[in-house]
């Protein structure tokens, strides 16, 4: 099954032989997704996670969502029993990506929070880690650790760097890896493949392909 999270039409997905997508959900608890913004699956339940960056602003006014430093965003679950989704955390500052075991980085806040699925603190979250500029997605290492897009700005000129940080689970800084040859470029997430790295950009007409 292949989950599919429209920034503009909602939670879709692709059974194992392809086709058209199929139509899951376009809000949550009477409220409608305006900016779907990556999505995890649980391998062990099936379940969907993904965040919605905000319930004001769609994907084309971003700018303005950073502008008016909302705290919209939502963490969501998609119950592929029940069918239903549910919010788990709101109030977040541009929710922009999760990953199962780990969190939804918020954007505007420059920070990601773990939110625990199971367990004694179970549906309660917490902040771990906080960024040096804008984090953007969130995707597993082969190493079992996160890999965190961060669009760092630049003071003396109205620009960013990009760069890569690699965190654990409790949001320890292991690895930031510089990508300076994308400057200027914001990188929207990085996924990892032995020693090579694939970098995305929502703005850019590209994909990065390099090796370390």
């Amino acid at each position: 099954m292949l989950f599919i999270a429209d920034a503009f039409l909602g939670l879709f997905v692709v059974g194992p032989n392809g086709g058209l997508a199929t139509g899951l959900a376009t809000a949550a608890e009477g409220t409608p997704f305006r900016f779907l913004n990556g999505l995890s699956v649980d391998q062990h339940t099936g379940d969907v996670y993904f965040t919605d960056f905000s319930s004001r602003f769609l994907q084309s006014q971003i700018l303005d969502a950073i502008a008016a430093n909302d705290s919209t965003g939502r963490l969501l679950k998609y119950d592929c029993r029940s069918k239903k989704v549910r919010v788990l955390l709101s109030a977040l500052s541009g929710a922009n990506g999760v990953a199962i075991s780990s969190d939804p980085p918020e954007t505007i806040a420059y920070r990601t929070r773990r939110f625990w699925l199971r367990g004694t603190r179970a549906f309660t979250s917490e902040v771990v880690a906080k960024f040096p500029g804008r984090p953007d997605n969130i995707k597993r290492a082969p190493s079992g650790d996160f890999w965190v897009a961060v669009n760092i700005p630049r003071t003396e000129v109205p620009s960013s760097v990009p760069a890569e940080i690699r965190i654990n689970g409790a949001g320890g800084n292991l690895q930031t890896l510089p990508l300076d040859q994308y400057y200027n470029t914001t990188v929207s997430e990085l996924l990892q493949r032995g020693s090579r790295y694939y970098a995305g950009s929502a703005q850019a007409d590209f994909v990065g392909v390099f090796n370390t």
